[in-house]
């Protein structure tokens, strides 16, 4: 005869730590009766529910939802079950043994929401892990929680009779609670034995509670990296998409190449297979400078439509989400997008600094609305494009501006040649006039019209010398001027240059002198060139000094011959050393100025200089005088080879 299953006694149970353990046969206690034996067979079954559901369950919520359900009414009338979140408790399933009841359970369980401070009920259980076995409820239960005649009769109509509140612990943690309670529908009273079956089940769906929670932690920090790595792919991308753009608008050859690659970055960063580049013109239009997959008839119809004018002032990207629930355009223009198949859209304005210079528009097929990444995307490809676009049009207006001012520039020579030589020819016709008079061929003249025939070749041949200076300068800046080298005498052109200088010197009472090298100092270069750079640098340091001394010195320092030209004159402030080597200036522009000349000899003695190998510098300090230093290589590169 087989023995009949048991539950171990109230009192092992205690000593075991609340663990109830079933077990076979009858070495200990009495056998089960019939009705006994009927609950054993109902709490194996109940028993074994629950292991499947938990064996299967992987959300705590729908674990204790789930659980509420499973154990009404083989457990309980009804049923409650409650999740501990930090120090706040709430409550999670609600079941009773009729359905039609069921709401009312989670009312009357809110009856007295639960804290950890409670010193009794759900919050006490939870706090301090300890179940309650009430085997009969009395009306002294519903002190406390009552708040009024409605609550009364809520509790009034279940009629608990019986509870138990059993605590779900796993780890030294009490997660939550089970409330079980039965009422005069079943009269059933619970008693040691259906604590022990109760704490049982609770450790059981504690355990799997736990491990609920830690895969909703796994499950999570899973997603969380998913979502992690798809953001940094995305951002991966978005940065790739503009570095590419980046480098290619760096690379266009001009705007409408910029253009391109814009579509090229929306294709690529947003997927927008259809889109356009619009540009304000001249008259302060939006006109397409660029498109993808729209039609002519579209273009035309919708150019000119913005919703930015020309002066707007930080504007922001418009999204356009569903063209069929949008009410902000007008109709006419929604009408004619949605005719082309659009069926969302997006402006993105095109901005450098505080200029609008137009907008980026993407067209969609279907509805769509861009995020916040796809819009910073958009708008990031858009800077970049405006940048590229302004950048070409500054380039375009700076290179036009150079080929107007090479153009203005050869105008300006070719003028200045034409009328030097226009002044040329009649001057020397005077000038040979003038000399043929002073010979007497055409008869005696006094002294009065020798000195008036005097000054007329005086004047005429310093008119000469500006109209022989603009001729020089116009061949320098056509380049037209080219060395002729030979072997040279310094000490030649120097001896020849104070011949002509000195008796300006002497007339305003300057001493002028000149200090050569023992020997003679021979080289390669073009001795008119230099003989006229260095008539330009000592008839200057005469001009403008007007007391003390002039002095031209020359010398070899290593391959170099240094030819050094120093007054006592008036100097020249430091702001304006190198401007005075500019065409047509001069140190003194003042309305009263009582030197003469066009302001070109030292801009022509630099550039001669320049055609020589070398070059002309500058040292002064006004009220002390200046000091000019012509350097020129003993050996200068011609014509590709060292002569």
């Amino acid at each position: 005869m087989s023995k009949r299953p048991r539950l171990v006694d109230t009192a092992d149970l205690r000593r075991s730590g609340g663990k109830g353990t079933v077990v076979e046969g009858s070495a200990h206690g009495p056998e089960l009766t019939g009705g006994e034996e009927r609950a054993e067979l109902k709490r194996w079954q109940v028993s074994a529910a629950v292991g499947h559901m938990l064996g299967t369950a992987s959300d705590s919520e729908e674990l204790l939802r789930e659980l509420a359900r499973l154990l009404v009414p083989e457990v309980a009338d009804y049923c409650v079950t409650y999740f501990r979140e930090d120090e706040a408790i709430r409550r999670v399933g609600a079941a009773h043994a009729d359905p039609g009841n069921e709401r009312w359970v989670g009312r009357l369980a809110d009856l007295s929401e639960p804290t950890i401070a409670d010193d009794y009920g759900i919050g006490a259980v939870i706090r301090t892990g300890e179940p309650i076995l009430t085997g009969e409820v009395s009306s002294r239960s519903f002190e406390g929680v009552v708040r009024g005649a409605q609550d009364l009769e809520l509790l009034q109509r279940f009629a608990p009779v019986s509870g138990m509140l059993l605590p779900l612990r796993s780890r030294r943690q009490v997660l939550g609670a089970i409330a079980l309670t039965t009422t005069n529908r079943s009269n059933r009273r619970y008693e040691e034995g259906d604590l022990a079956f109760g704490l049982e089940l609770a450790d059981r769906v504690a355990l799997a509670l736990d491990n609920a929670r830690l895969h909703e932690v796994v499950n999570d920090e899973l997603k969380r990296r998913d979502i992690a790595e798809e953001s940094l792919g995305r951002r991966y991308e978005q940065l790739r998409v503009l570095y590419d753009l980046t480098a290619a608008v760096g690379r266009a050859g001009g705007e409408a190449e910029i253009h391109d690659r814009a579509l090229d970055g929306l294709r690529d960063g947003l997927d927008v297979r259809r889109g356009a580049v619009l540009l304000f013109d001249a008259d302060a239009v939006m006109r397409f400078t660029a498109w993808r997959g729209i039609s002519d008839e579209f273009r035309q119809a919708v150019e000119g439509s913005s919703p930015w004018a020309v002066n707007a002032r930080d504007p922001r990207p418009i999204i356009i989400p569903d063209l069929e629930a949008d009410r902000e355009l007008s109709a006419d223009l929604r009408a004619k997008v949605l005719r082309e198949g659009i069926r969302a859209m997006t402006f993105v304005p095109l901005t450098v600094g505080a200029r609008l210079l137009g907008k980026l528009m993407l067209y969609f097929d279907a509805p769509r609305s861009l995020d916040e990444d796809e819009v910073g995307l958009a708008s990031a490809i858009a800077s970049t494009v405006a940048f590229g676009i302004a950048r070409a049009n500054d380039e375009r207006n700076v290179r036009e501006a150079k080929e107007a001012a090479v153009r203005a520039n050869e105008a300006k020579s070719q003028f200045l040649g034409i009328m030097s030589h226009e002044l040329r020819t009649p001057l020397n016709a005077v000038l040979g006039y003038a000399e043929l008079l002073l010979l007497e061929t055409k008869g005696p003249v006094n002294s009065g019209q020798r000195n008036q025939l005097e000054r007329i070749l005086s004047s005429g041949r310093h008119q000469l010398e500006l109209v022989e200076e603009l001729l020089t300068y116009t061949r320098l800046e056509a380049g037209r001027e080219e060395p002729r080298w030979m072997e040279t005498d310094i000490g030649r052109v120097v001896r020849d240059v104070v011949e002509l200088v000195r008796p300006e010197a002497e007339s305003k009472g300057l001493r002028f002198s000149m200090q050569l090298p023992d020997g003679p100092i021979s080289m390669v270069t073009d001795p008119a060139r230099l003989r006229q750079i260095v008539l330009i640098l000592a008839g200057n340091a005469t001009k403008y000094t007007d007391a003390g001394r002039v002095e031209i010195r020359a010398r070899k320092e290593g391959d170099d011959l240094v030819i050094e030209v120093t007054d006592t004159g008036q100097g020249i402030p430091e702001r304006r050393l190198e401007y005075i080597f500019q065409p047509f200036s001069r140190v003194d522009e003042s309305r009263t100025r009582v030197t003469t000349g066009t302001g070109l000899g030292l801009a022509i003695a630099r550039r001669l200089a320049k055609l020589l190998g070398g070059e002309v510098r500058v040292s002064s300090a006004v009220g002390v005088g200046s000091t000019f230093w012509l350097t020129l290589p003993r050996q200068p590169f011609v014509g590709g080879q060292d002569s």
